[in-house]
């Protein structure tokens, strides 16, 4: 089922994937209007939709006026995935706006490159923290995403090789100390994503033609460890 695609001018980020959460209302033409850090760790989610709405009336908007809405689908935490995605999906399914999810990693490398951070046919891992001395990485396929120790990591790729994103910052001294001279991390500019480039990066690559309605359903959270649920003991 093909749907009406809306025409608006305005582009709504989430990123709920890690801390600190944002949101982000962007013009069309990426320019940031406002973002809005969450700080602290409790009730994100809760909060999504009193911020999101109040975006909208100081900037005078309708929902009618938002013409696309990004959000980061992983990986990163269980909780702050699956609530950032889910709120963007009611938002889209009951607009009918288009929504697209983008990674941690694609984000991270789009505005390496940007920057300059990062150059053609430099070899990187791109890491987020999974905290306990683990990473989530990705390493030339971004869309391969895996988790793993932080020292087998560092010794699988080693030297010649660039360590970017939280998980690098966070083990830093891991990093340098199995590779002494040789660590090479990269500009603390992109260890970190917001909503903001969330949001820009999907307007610069975001294709309407190539876009279907049924991908909001088709849109997952990107999930690379089990969800950390304490089970009832058993009597």
């Amino acid at each position: 089922m093909n749907k009406r695609t809306s025409r608006g001018k305005y582009v709504f980020g989430f990123q709920t994937a890690e801390y600190p959460n944002s949101i982000a209302l962007l013009r069309d033409d990426g320019s940031l209007i406002k973002q809005v850090v969450i700080e602290g760790r409790e009730n994100t989610i809760e909060q999504l939709s009193d911020i999101a709405k109040g975006m909208l009336l100081k900037t005078g908007a309708e929902i009618s006026n938002i013409k696309l809405v990004s959000v980061c689908i992983g990986p990163g935490s269980y909780t702050g995935i699956r609530g950032g995605l889910g709120f963007a999906k009611g938002i889209c399914q009951y607009s009918d706006i288009p929504l697209v999810g983008v990674t941690v990693f694609e984000v991270m490398e789009y505005f390496g490159k940007k920057q300059s951070i990062i150059k053609a046919g430099e070899s990187v891992v791109f890491t987020l923290d999974a905290k306990n001395e683990r990473v989530f990485y990705s390493h030339d396929e971004l869309d391969r995403v895996e988790v793993g120790n932080i020292y087998k990591v560092v010794q699988r790729f080693g030297e010649n090789t660039k360590y970017a994103g939280s998980g690098s910052l966070v083990n830093r001294d891991i990093i340098e100390s199995l590779l002494g001279k040789h660590a090479i991390l990269a500009d603390e500019k992109i260890h970190t994503i917001d909503a903001q480039g969330v949001a820009e990066f999907v307007i610069k690559t975001y294709n309407p033609k190539a876009y279907r309605y049924e991908q909001i359903y088709d849109l997952l959270p990107l999930y690379v460890l089990p969800p950390t649920i304490t089970q009832a003991k058993k009597k």
